[in-house]
């Protein structure tokens, strides 16, 4: 995993939680309010880094960190994890949308490869001349070299086809993962 950099927070001059993120690879700093709903949402994969940087390393870490009285007040806090919730929340619907488009990705490649294979078929068939070969179908050697053609007019492009519904079938998988984790943060924030 990419190095994330630290997380670290402080106050505004007017009180609101800054939440800042260093990234140790380009030195450059990500700060947002988290009092403000909307930049912690854009800036939810900053969110994603600090808490699921290993199983043992949650959402509860982030608000731990804010657990400091010399330097938030207890209002404060409920309301920076009131935003984490919101944060983890949007996340985890945002992939539960990830998970719906890739399954709709799913389900056409599935019918394109249907596509192919009639067409694998019926290139069978026209692949015969009708005068000498119409019954080629039950001579298994012709058969076998009319497939040998048939398949290889479309291999490729059926071939292709399918390793994107496997790599398709593989993104869900792992979004799956991700959309059961990001519920765990989301649990375990709202604790």
């Amino acid at each position: 995993m990419a190095n994330h950099g630290e997380i670290t927070h402080d106050r505004t001059v007017s009180g609101a939680i800054i939440l800042r993120h260093t990234d140790d690879d380009s030195s450059i700093s990500n700060d947002f309010d988290l009092d403000d709903e909307q930049s912690v949402i854009s800036h939810a994969d900053i969110l994603r880094a600090a808490a699921a940087n290993s199983t043992q390393r949650k959402a509860r870490t982030i608000i731990d960190k804010i657990h400091n009285p010399d330097l938030v007040a207890s209002n404060d806090i409920e309301r920076a994890e009131a935003a984490l919730v919101v944060a983890l929340e949007r996340l985890n619907g945002s992939l539960f949308d990830q998970m719906a488009n890739h399954q709709k990705e799913v389900d056409s490649l599935k019918e394109h490869i249907a596509t192919l294979e009639h067409e694998r078929d019926i290139a069978l068939i026209g692949n015969m001349d009708p005068l000498h070969d119409y019954k080629s179908l039950y001579n298994p050697a012709r058969r076998a070299n009319i497939e040998r053609t048939a398949e290889e007019i479309i291999k490729g492009e059926l071939t292709i086809a399918r390793d994107e519904l496997n790599a398709t079938l593989k993104r869900i998988e792992i979004l799956n993962i991700e959309e059961k984790t990001a519920t765990e943060r989301c649990e375990t924030a709202k604790k």
